[in-house]
């Protein structure tokens, strides 16, 4: 049952720290047919056995490793694409959504037991750099805005200590050289309504914002032919740039934007476990950031 990312970093907290010569916390997990005297493990044995400090890392690696292997395998097996009843087929997407997939989706011709598959994602998501750059561009401008509000309010404490000197009857000249328009751009609208302006600014920034983050594909998808669910594997989150870069130079298969791919034999089906088990690893991980 240790298959999730989450639950794996957990246990290591509690397992990981054993010293020398001490039974790691692990070994409490052991059935008591195992341990000694009645189990296979003798008591030196039980104390040479550790729970890796990277356990969480090393098993995504394992995994991620197993899956590359049997992707490349299953390539080599069956090596033409976009044959009738094939097990590979590209799907054409134009961005990276979940209505291009539906669309590119529709293109395909029928094939038989179809429902069986999968669709695998490889094409690059849209960089949202330019969303990111226009609200630090609008925080800027809201940061100038409250340098004009903080001037303002300045302002207006300046013309009450104004006051008392026009009391004593002595004023001070206005210089010739400064502009009344100026004036009488700050003193339209008030403090509170530059500010409460400035809150709605930021309250349409963080809507854009989650516009941003909903544009995802998602889990499953219905294929047109046949009206089955099958399962979206987006391999940009399930393996490193560096493994995508790998996969991506092993075949031209794999510089299309999806796939969909269809088990046939054995070598197939343990390739679409391997992204399963692949996937239900980093699942809640996923979720909880």
């Amino acid at each position: 049952m240790v298959d999730r990312l989450p639950l794996v970093r957990q246990l290591t907290k509690r397992a990981a720290p054993a010293g020398v010569g001490r039974k790691s916390p692990v070994v409490r997990l052991f059935p008591q047919r195992w341990k000694y005297p009645n189990g296979p493990y003798t008591g030196r044995e039980e104390k040479m056995i550790v729970w890796r400090n990277d356990m969480p890392e090393f098993m995504l690696a394992r995994l991620r490793s197993e899956a590359i292997k049997l992707i490349k395998s299953a390539s080599d097996a069956f090596k033409r694409s976009d044959v009738p009843n094939g097990v590979w087929t590209s799907v054409d997407m134009e961005e990276y959504s979940e209505a291009a997939l539906d669309e590119g989706l529709d293109y395909l011709e029928p094939i038989a037991h179809m429902g069986r598959g999968a669709v695998l994602v490889l094409g690059e998501r849209q960089p949202d750099h330019d969303v990111k750059a226009e609200s630090q561009g609008s925080s800027t401008d809201i940061a100038l805005q409250e340098s004009d509000v903080e001037e303002v309010e300045s302002g207006s404490q300046d013309s009450s200590t104004d006051k008392p000197l026009q009391e004593g009857g002595s004023v001070e000249a206005v210089p010739e050289s400064q502009d009344p328009s100026t004036d009488t751009e700050l003193q339209e609208g008030s403090p509170e309504e530059a500010r409460s302006e400035l809150q709605d600014t930021e309250v349409n920034l963080d809507s854009t914002d989650a516009v941003c983050v909903s544009d995802a594909l998602p889990e499953y998808v219905t294929l047109p032919q046949t009206q089955s669910k099958v399962p979206v594997f987006e391999l940009l989150e399930l393996f490193s740039d560096e493994e995508m870069d790998e996969l991506r130079s092993y075949h031209p298969r794999f510089n299309s934007p999806a796939l969909f791919f269809r088990p046939t034999d054995k070598l197939t089906v343990n390739t679409m476990l391997a992204l399963w088990k692949l996937k239900g690893y980093i699942r809640q991980d996923n979720a909880s950031t």
